[in-house]
């Protein structure tokens, strides 16, 4: 993932492209052809055939950012089947008319009032069935499909900086005890400007709290003390979003934006992505993959069998193959064990076996003999292979019982020579 902050995670499977900024003079064949320059929404020429993934476009993104400010994702099949549903105003009206369908779809929050994207993700067997829907064609009422173009996910980090800087200048304190409600504050923040622009932000409001004035005596800064701890697991469930809303109860018309400035650069931003649950692989869909990949002929290579266990790996969010692995090595070891719980008498395996020496050395087992260095370990196995390869009885318990000739093969460990 790259750090350029205001891009939001998504997968890799998708395909991308950077966003040229407003006013950069775009490229041109023909130069006798008047310039043209961005609008801050035409996307980066070249991306739909050199097949960007995300972290592709923000390296572009972070080695030239006066030229590209934002990151579009394609939608159709080029994106494993992604749609999206844009919805440019009536967004109540149209939560309402689809609720249904739209409640559990990841949401891209937009500052532009009563608009918001959706985006869904379609089976591969019904992309034929799939089209794009213009304005036009939806009769006006404010959205829009996109299937098969692209659309502006995130918008630059500057933006982001200038937007937390207007809800923050609304947000209220909430008086003594009310640490959480800080934290949150912070969380938010941090989740879409992790760096120092996102600590100062936080710090500038935390420190006109007349509830909280001592926290700051002899040059304590309590900001700065949690801000570089991990917000995982409590504080990844804030981001923009909820920060926008928390704004929006007190300022529903959002004149925080006019005031500072803002309103054009608001209109402008089509959207503000929250961080939304990417469909990840459950585990029972995970173990079945892997089996299916165990099983599969042609992973009998080992080089093609650890490819797509990597490739399943991407698909389950997982780090790396060996996670997988260990995965189903877990899962292995629960069926082997049942959970590891104690077994009633009746559940207990009773199958019989055979046994090379009776009462002694079962078979066909693996065992292990473990014991104290010089205590002769090597001396019994030394007798034992000696009664199996000359077929002589064995005394159990006091008692000779019959041995079978067998074969046996002895390998030491550098004290003699395999034989």
């Amino acid at each position: 993932m790259s750090n350029k902050n205001f891009i939001p995670e998504m997968p890799l499977s998708w395909l991308t492209c950077p966003v040229y900024a407003e006013g950069v003079l775009l490229p041109k064949r023909d130069k006798s052809k008047p310039d043209v320059y961005s609008d801050g929404k035409v996307p980066y020429g070249k991306a739909w055939r050199q097949k960007l993934n995300v972290n592709d476009s923000a390296l572009m993104i972070e080695k030239e950012p006066d030229i590209y400010k934002a990151i579009g994702v394609f939608t159709g099949p080029r994106s494993d089947g992604l749609v999206m549903f844009d919805v440019d105003k009536n967004l109540g009206a149209i939560e309402k008319k689809w609720g249904k369908d739209l409640k559990k779809a990841p949401k891209i929050t937009s500052l532009k009032k009563n608009a918001a994207k959706f985006l869904f993700k379609v089976p591969q067997e019904l992309w034929s069935e799939i089209e794009s829907v213009s304005h036009t064609a939806a009769g006006h009422e404010g959205w829009e499909v996109l299937w098969g173009g692209q659309g502006v996910v995130a918008g630059d980090k500057e933006e982001r900086i200038a937007i937390v800087s207007g809800c923050l200048s609304v947000i209220k304190y909430t008086g003594p005890n009310s640490e959480r409600y800080w934290w949150e504050i912070g969380a938010m923040i941090n989740n879409e400007l992790p760096g120092i622009e996102g600590l100062e932000l936080w710090r500038e409001w935390s420190k006109k709290d007349p509830d909280y004035e001592h926290c700051w005596e002899s040059g304590s800064d309590p900001c700065e003390a949690r801000w570089y701890a991990t917000w995982r697991n409590d504080g990844a469930q804030y981001n923009m979003s909820h920060l926008i809303k928390l704004a929006d109860e007190v300022d529903p018309d959002r004149k925080r934006f006019k005031e500072t400035g803002l309103d054009k650069l608001i209109d402008e931003v089509q959207a503000i992505p929250l961080r939304y649950a990417i469909e990840v692989l459950d585990g029972e869909d995970l173990i079945k993959k892997y089996m299916d990949i165990d099983n599969d002929p042609k992973n009998e290579n080992p080089a093609l069998h650890n490819q797509a266990v990597h490739k399943l790996a991407i698909e389950a969010k997982r780090s790396n193959a060996a996670e997988i692995e260990r995965l189903i090595d877990a899962h292995e070891m629960f069926n082997r064990t049942k959970g590891q719980k104690p077994l009633a008498i009746d559940e207990l395996d009773d199958t019989p076996f055979d046994y090379l020496i009776p009462g002694l050395l079962p078979k066909p087992w693996t065992l292990l003999v473990h014991a104290d260095g010089g205590t002769g370990k090597t001396a019994m196995c030394q007798t034992i292979a000696k009664h199996i390869g000359q077929g002589q009885a064995f005394n159990v318990y006091g008692h000779l019982v019959n041995v079978p000739v067998g074969k046996v093969l002895i390998r030491t460990n550098g004290y003699y020579a395999d034989r």
